[in-house]
């Protein structure tokens, strides 16, 4: 009977750790977690240290031989990452969750390729100093932005490149010898 009740044990043990690891789609790309979603893959939380520094979210990630676009921001995904410095979040990103970047509180800048802001609520970015985080846009889009209920909390520049056409856009150059460098 006692080796019955051992096997049974074992054998339960086994299916449960099966079970959990079938269910597991999480996988890990340059330091960020992703897990696949209907239409790509949503960034999750790190499993085991927060984010910092300077975090470019890449459009696509490679797994298994197969390109997922990056299409959301989980629930959580950077909460607590009091070290990260900025974020970069592509144009492919069509949701962020709640708390994604929950008490931030290093957090000085946010760059969305987004020309449309996506619909964030108040947690989002909760905890955030806003008076001390630069929202980047692409251009012309900083009127769709500053309408927002969140985004418009924060600071928010354009940023992206302009073409310039006749006269104005000619600049002088001025070599400066003293320092050997051009101001422009």
């Amino acid at each position: 009977m006692k080796m019955k009740y051992r096997l049974l044990i074992l054998l339960s043990a086994v299916l449960l750790v099966a079970g959990l690891t079938s269910c597991d789609n999480g996988f890990a790309r340059d330091g960020l977690r992703y897990e696949i979603n209907d239409d790509g893959v949503t960034l999750i939380p790190s499993k085991m240290n927060p984010y910092v520094g300077r975090i470019n979210i890449p459009d696509t990630v490679l797994y298994k031989d197969k390109k997922y676009a990056v299409t959301m921001i989980g629930d959580n995904a950077f909460e607590n990452s009091k070290m990260l410095v900025s974020i970069k979040i592509p144009s492919t990103v069509k949701s962020i969750g709640s708390a994604a970047f929950k008490n931030c509180k290093g957090l000085k800048a946010v760059h969305c390729q987004m020309s449309t802001p996506l619909e964030i609520d108040s947690t989002t970015f909760q905890g955030l100093y806003y008076d001390q985080v630069v929202l980047y846009v692409p251009l012309a889009a900083s009127p769709s932005y500053s309408s927002d209920p969140e985004w418009g909390k924060f600071n928010i520049n354009e940023e992206g490149e302009t073409v310039q056409r006749g006269p104005a856009a000619r600049r002088q150059v001025e070599h400066d010898p003293g320092k050997g460098t051009h101001s422009f």
